[in-house]
């Protein structure tokens, strides 16, 4: 995960959850505004400035979600924590099960966060989460720290502390779970650092570690460098899924600043899996040939949106033009046996300055048509007020990724709350439909409405959307507070919150 620098001092205060389960039979909204909501209790928290689907951490069968606050103090200004919530029947607990902190002041903990997979195979996904100004043998360092999942309680205490020893390298800027990359059976952890100085200044890194039973192995198993001067790869990292079809893993690194004929145009970088020692050779390299268009700010797997077997690859770039300055996109490249490096899909938000690509998740299949759909955010979308921000939905079909949005939600909110942030999709309930969360920047609590989950029943040939219930505090002291109460309603296999 990286931000651009147009995003970097956004303010996060408040995350929503979305249900985006579509119907089989074309679907119309009932109401684009948010039937429910959650929010922090204090300004400034930035709450949401990552969010996570973070697998069964609990062995429940129900996925759960962490989410980065980076402006959170307790003892230390702005150390940063991760909230964990539990997934259950009726959604997500209105109060986090666990608060992970590292305990130092500005170290940015949270700023990053995902699920590792199950890395010790032990049944229990684990949790990776990146502090790039943590302090450790120098000054903005950055660490990432891995915790174990376990039955019971969630333990607060990291398994294993990552990192490189070198001043401003911003390890941890990016983390994600790489899927089994070496076929070995045990999940692998992918942790960028876009500062790192290599064989010239800020070439950026991301480091690959092996998991395996017992204690985690701290040792770097593959160390991806570019030899480029402040191309900052590293600056996003995602696992790929199986791009090419050969039973393992890939993933793929974004360099936003790279130059190839057009300065800053960025590019991202797939990396095929295999058994034994992971190789560093490059094997497809993704561009659009923009100058300045800084493709590679985030980068994600897109599942399988053509339905052909094979794990295609999303990739933001938020400075993009193609008839509205900066209007951002997403850029869809599709799998195969042999990877094309040409775009196969572009989808944009058409609309200056609006930050497309800030964030990107795949949502498995919502229409059970066969084919994967992802969402895309456009932070800075001037959709419900100014930089309110949007969330666009688009499903996938045996002809590609359809480049018309299927859905697209806003806050609701009066104020530049920078919906779109930061994106996960995930089962947190259950009920098995996909469930969208993503951060909103800049929210303020003095705002009626404080986040928002969309219920969209799969039974119904359109989509209802519930009322709110008043608004009552259900966790009236510390960090996050979840001010609406699940409401339910027997018309409808849904939840809303």
């Amino acid at each position: 995960m990286l931000r651009s620098s147009a995003l970097n001092a956004l303010l996060l205060l408040g995350i929503i959850s979305v249900s985006v389960h579509a119907p089989q039979a074309q679907a119309t909204l009932a109401s684009a505004l948010p039937d429910g909501s959650l929010g922090p209790s204090a300004l400034n928290l930035q709450t949401g400035f990552s969010v996570a689907n973070a697998g069964d951490l609990n062995g429940d069968g129900i996925q759960d979600m962490a989410v980065g606050v980076v402006g959170y103090s307790n003892g230390e200004t702005s150390e940063g924590a991760v909230m964990i919530y539990f997934g259950f029947g009726n959604g997500v607990e209105p109060s986090a099960d666990a608060i992970l902190e590292v305990n130092q002041a500005n170290a940015r903990f949270g700023a990053t966060v995902a699920s590792a997979g199950d890395v010790n195979g032990d049944g229990f996904d684990d949790l990776i989460v990146g502090a790039p100004l943590f302090d450790a043998s120098g000054a903005d360092d950055g660490r990432a720290f891995l915790y174990f999942g376990g039955s019971g309680a969630f333990d607060t205490t990291p398994d294993a502390t990552l990192g490189l020893n070198q001043a401003s390298a911003f390890f941890g800027v990016s983390v994600a779970g790489a899927g089994d990359v070496n076929g070995d059976g045990f999940a692998d952890v992918l942790v960028g650092s876009s500062g790192f100085d290599g064989a010239a200044t800020n070439t950026g890194a991301a480091l690959l570690y092996f998991g395996g039973a017992g204690a985690f192995n701290t040792t770097v198993d593959a160390n991806l460098q570019s030899t480029v001067g402040g191309v900052r790869l590293g600056s996003s990292v995602a696992g790929a899924g199986d791009v090419n079809g050969d039973g393992f893993a890939d993933i793929v690194i974004g360099s936003p600043f790279f130059a190839n004929g057009q300065a800053n145009e960025g590019a991202a970088f797939l990396y095929f899996g295999g058994a034994g020692a992971f190789s560093t050779v490059v094997d497809a390299q993704f561009e659009i040939n923009q100058a300045d268009a800084e493709l590679g700010t985030q980068v994600g797997s897109a599942g399988d949106v053509n339905g052909d077997g094979f794990s295609d690859v999303i990739i933001g770039s938020l400075r993009y033009d193609n008839g509205q300055a900066d209007e951002g996109g997403a850029f869809v490249f599709y799998g195969g046996s042999t990877v094309n490096n040409g775009v196969d899909a572009t989808l944009e938000g058409n609309q200056a300055a609006a930050a497309m690509g800030s964030g990107l998740a795949s949502l498995g299949d919502i229409n059970a048509d066969g084919f994967g759909d992802i969402a895309v955010g456009a932070a800075l979308f001037d959709g419900f007020s100014t930089d309110s921000g949007q969330v666009f939905v688009y499903l996938g079909a045996g002809s590609g990724i359809s480049t018309t949005a299927y859905k697209q939600f806003d806050t609701g909110l009066s104020q530049p709350a920078r919906l779109g942030f930061s994106l996960s999709g995930g089962d947190f309930n259950g009920d098995g439909y996909t469930d969208l969360i993503t951060g909103m920047p800049d929210f303020t609590a003095a705002s009626p409405t404080r986040g928002a989950r969309w219920s969209i029943s799969a039974a119904r040939s359109s989509i209802t959307v519930w009322p709110m219930r008043a608004p009552i505090p259900v966790r009236a002291a510390g960090n996050l507070d979840i001010v609406w109460r699940p409401v339910t309603s027997t018309a409808t296999a849904t939840q809303t919150w």
